[in-house]
């Protein structure tokens, strides 16, 4: 929460601590008290969002839309929005990730990889500003030369889409240079490939290990997503005497009714999980 309190020479003022830890100061001057109170409102929203990686509400959105650039740098420079003119790739997707702190493991593998791709490209102390929706085209262009998947390539268009939105949105930047990327992953059908019953033992066979042949085990016969279902999975999680098991999906899991699904223990599957339950430490 922030606060207000007026200083000796009557002007006012709004403290708050922000995402850092630490208390913060903006001076506003001798303004109306309503004026102080209405961007008090303000301020804790984007010390909210600084806080937990959201976007500001749309009112607060419209808001910075409007602000000349005397306030703009009055809340870069107490960190809660990113100086217009200063902002630099690196500094940016770096605080940006640093918030957004309601991800998954899986997403922050996933946002280092856009990074070094970015970096690489444009370099860390490349301006925001000067990138253009023609630089987008090219760097999209060079991904695809360095001989990334079409759908690596669009997962990696989408993670950029997103962190620029996020730089429209708090108004460092005018417009988002890769709003017309395209970003839909689409099914690639020649990398479907049946893994018939003899392929699935001759397989088993090769793998070095119970742990191997469980998560290969869990993948064919189960259906389990591998790494992200499968790394999930608890013992106690296998309900041995009713002949099934209850599998969360991170991936789905913001879908109301498919946070988890329950998978019969099948034949098949069942004397690789027995395996490794026997040879699983206590606890």
């Amino acid at each position: 929460m922030a606060s207000i309190s007026k200083e000796n020479n009557g002007g006012q003022r709004i403290q708050f601590t922000g995402a850092d830890g630490k208390r913060h100061t903006i001076r506003l001057g001798k303004v109306p008290q309503r004026y102080t109170e209405a961007l008090k409102v303000k301020v804790e929203d984007l010390v909210s969002a600084s806080i937990t990686g959201h976007s500001p509400s749309d009112d607060t959105a419209r808001w910075l839309a409007s602000i000349d650039n005397h306030m703009q740098t009055k809340l870069a420079s107490v960190g809660l929005l990113a100086s217009r003119s200063t902002a630099t790739l690196g500094a940016f997707i770096d605080q940006y990730i640093q918030q957004r702190t309601d991800v998954k493991p899986s997403t922050r593998l996933v946002y280092a990889r856009v990074r070094r791709h970015l970096i690489n490209y444009f370099g860390a102390n490349h301006a925001l500003r000067k990138i253009t929706p023609g630089n987008a085209d090219a760097w999209r262009l060079h991904l695809l030369e360095q001989g990334l998947a079409e759908n690596t390539v669009r997962r990696s268009c989408g993670v950029a889409k997103q962190w620029f939105k996020a730089a429209v949105r708090s108004k460092t930047l005018p417009d988002n240079p890769f709003a017309d990327q395209v970003a839909a992953v689409k099914a690639n059908t020649k990398r479907f490939h049946f893994i018939s019953g003899e392929q699935a033992e001759a397989i088993l066979d090769a793998c070095p290990d119970t742990e191997w042949r469980l998560l290969f085990a869990l993948a064919r016969y189960g259906g389990l997503r591998v790494p992200s279902e499968a790394l999930g999975l608890k013992w106690t999680d296998i309900d041995w005497a009713n002949g099934r098991f209850v599998v969360s999906s991170p991936k789905t899991e913001h879908h109301q009714g498919h946070e988890s699904r329950e998978v019969p223990l099948f034949p098949e599957l069942l004397p690789h999980l027995r395996e490794a339950f026997e040879q699983a430490e206590p606890g």
